[in-house]
């Protein structure tokens, strides 16, 4: 894990969030949408991405994306949520509400307090974090994809979102992208 040692090596994470970590270890990913196989390599690629760019709010929004995705979070609840996932190209674990999570995650006001002390602007890391599955459908309606947002709704979560909407768009179409190799 190259890039979050890099990151833990600028940014002393609290232990709280060093136990997410670890319990990303292992998680199977979705087959198709997530070659790298598992959680905590997905994790560590996007950190990476994120931290080529020199914007605080990315590399912390990467650290903190898929923090509950496993489905397990002490910090906020007991035992595991979500559920394994067959498709013809392998089993995953699938928790759909783990971007809200996160942003659960990000209120703990041990996670909270350790954002702003980096330096990062805690609210859009919290949009980054919260509306990155959005941004999903988002891309794929720019692509007129058949499950994609329609072109009102674009337009209206762009502009509602227009304080952190190129962090945003960099963070979903490149860094949390693994279908992709080149920046947007």
């Amino acid at each position: 894990m190259k890039h979050i040692k890099k990151f833990k090596s600028l940014y002393s994470i609290p232990q709280i969030l060093q136990t997410q970590l670890d319990l990303s270890k292992g998680s199977p990913e979705h087959p198709i949408y997530h070659p790298e196989g598992t959680l905590d390599v997905h994790i560590d690629i996007v950190v990476g991405r994120a931290m080529e760019r020199n914007e605080k709010e990315l590399h912390i929004a990467a650290i903190l994306h898929d923090i509950t995705k496993s489905g397990y979070c002490p910090a906020l609840w007991s035992g595991k949520v979500g559920r394994v996932k067959r498709i013809p190209e392998g089993s995953y674990w699938q928790n759909v509400k783990h971007a809200e999570q996160a942003g659960d995650f990000a209120d703990i006001p041990e996670i909270k307090n350790w954002i702003k002390s980096t330096g990062a602007d805690f609210k859009k890391v919290k949009l980054i974090i919260t509306n990155h599955m959005r941004m999903k459908s988002y891309l794929a309606g720019e692509k007129g994809l058949k499950f994609g947002m329609g072109e009102s709704k674009r337009s209206a979560m762009k502009s509602k979102l227009s304080p952190v909407w190129d962090m945003l768009y960099y963070f979903s179409a490149y860094c949390d992208n693994m279908r992709i190799h080149i920046k947007p």
